[in-house]
């Protein structure tokens, strides 16, 4: 019983201590990560949806949501010759562009931390 005691205590002292050591910094990711989410569904909610090859860079916008009646539809599209009023295409880069400058956030940097804070939690696990 004793053993089993001791094996439990040192397992408590070495969570304690990543605990210690890596609880704030994950804190600040999940913020950081949770900021990037926030933008990244405003941005969504100004796509056009659309799959086809020739819409699907569509944005309202400044990235806005499109107010009642101006959503994007391809079958309104064929009907009228031309995009509705407010929708243009973006590039991937201005996209992106758009979430790290609102978000203030780069997202590689914290895809990079979130992969370093896996790495750590796997080499915490196979020391216990």
């Amino acid at each position: 019983m004793a053993i089993i005691k001791d094996q439990v205590r040192s397992l408590r002292d070495r969570l304690d201590e990543f605990e210690s050591k890596h609880l704030e910094p994950i804190r600040d990711l999940d913020i950081r990560a949770h900021r990037l989410m926030k933008v990244i569904d405003k941005v969504g909610a100004s796509w056009s949806g659309s799959t086809f090859d020739s819409y699907h860079d569509m944005y309202f916008g400044d990235f806005d949501v499109p107010p009642s009646g101006r959503g994007f539809s391809t079958v309104s599209l064929a009907l009228r010759r031309g995009l509705p009023p407010g929708w243009r295409s973006r590039t991937a880069k201005e996209v992106q562009d758009y979430i790290e400058d609102t978000a203030s956030e780069e997202i590689e940097t914290v895809q990079a931390e979130l992969r370093n804070f896996a790495i750590l939690s796997t080499r915490f696990e196979r020391n216990c």
